[in-house]
């Protein structure tokens, strides 16, 4: 048997349709084709496009490609689910998902360059094997023309990626929270909290979101993540279905100030510098500042409520309180999906 390929030359026969008929008249009957299943398996795989001639998986957590490795392969997924990431200033920063039907990997088979990002398996993970030679016969099959736009817009996506917004290179976290705490002091409005029914602020919780996205001009992804550790330590509180309010201001700053200290934030203002409360009647919210314990609070303003660190952080010492700060940011700074 002579492969199509060398038979007929001129007729360019894509050389996956060769590998199939050529196992499909192996003269070995071991080589062939088992069933007819699997042959019609491997008709359907090229019709879909899965031009690939090996298959690879990958078990969740297992690393598929690293960044700055030189690449020679891209792989379409055929099932499971990844994640392509950068590590930004000593973080892992999350590009992307990619399912079922994705490719990845193309632009350092399209380009001469370093792999741009990393990916691994969110999940067991199966994919198509697509090499250069591969790849540039598809292209070869193209008008001259498109093997150069998809160059350019494989190293425009390079650059772009090479391009991404500070502060979704790391830990944004302090920045989230020193907006908030702004935020907080400048817009909250007079609420009563339910639980203690006394006088507190409240922020509308999605709008907040919102605006800090808007003015760190970032997702709101990374906003909602801080958002949801948070609460979940007490931090914040929620008030009714839509709104949040600070259940102890100081220990927002304080925490605030940690964060700032321990991403190497540089600031002429430290959130903690003064003692800041709040203080609230039914139509006036007063914000003071003053350096600890050198003024006593005004008897004819009410103080909204506060409720001890101890208590929110479920610890009983400042020593305590440094711990779960620590805890805190740990999680906080964690990559997502982890």
């Amino acid at each position: 048997f002579v492969d199509p390929a060398i038979q007929a030359p001129e007729r360019e026969i894509p050389q996956e349709l060769c590998n199939i008929i050529s196992k499909a008249m192996a003269y070995e009957r071991d080589d062939r084709y088992q069933s007819v299943e699997e042959f019609a398996a491997a008709i359907d795989d090229l019709l879909a496009g899965h031009t690939a001639s090996v298959r690879r998986s990958f078990a969740a957590g297992e690393m598929i490609m690293r960044e700055g490795e030189q690449g020679t392969e891209a792989y379409m997924i055929t099932s499971g689910e990844v994640e392509v990431f950068k590590e930004m200033r000593g973080q892992s920063v999350r590009l992307m998902r990619l399912v079922e039907g994705d490719t990845v990997g193309e632009m350092a088979v399209i380009s001469p360059a370093p792999r741009s990002a990393s990916v691994r398996a969110i999940t067991d993970t199966e994919v198509f094997v697509i090499t250069e030679p591969l790849l540039q016969r598809g292209l070869d099959k193209l008008p001259p023309w498109m093997d150069k736009i998809v160059t350019a817009l494989s190293d425009r996506l390079r650059t772009a990626n090479a391009s991404v917004h500070p502060l979704m290179q790391g830990d944004c976290s302090y920045h989230v929270l020193n907006q908030l705490r702004l935020l907080y002091a400048n817009c909250g409005t007079p609420a009563v909290d339910t639980l203690s029914e006394k006088r507190t602020l409240a922020l509308n919780t999605e709008n907040t979101i919102a605006e800090i996205s808007t003015m760190l001009c970032i997702t709101r992804d990374p906003v909602i993540r801080v958002f949801a550790w948070l609460l979940k330590a007490g931090v914040l509180k929620p008030l009714g279905s839509d709104r949040c309010f600070v259940p102890n201001f100081q220990l927002l700053t304080d925490f605030t100030e940690y964060c700032r200290k321990q991403t190497g934030t540089p600031t002429l203002f430290p959130a903690n510098k003064h003692a800041t409360t709040l203080f609230a009647t039914n139509a006036e919210l007063v914000v003071r500042h003053v350096a600890p314990g050198a003024a006593e609070s005004d008897e004819e303003m009410k103080t909204i409520v506060q409720y001890t660190p101890q208590k929110i952080m479920g610890c009983e010492s400042e020593e305590g309180i440094t711990d779960c700060f620590e805890k805190l940011y740990n999680e906080l700074t964690m990559p997502a999906g982890r």
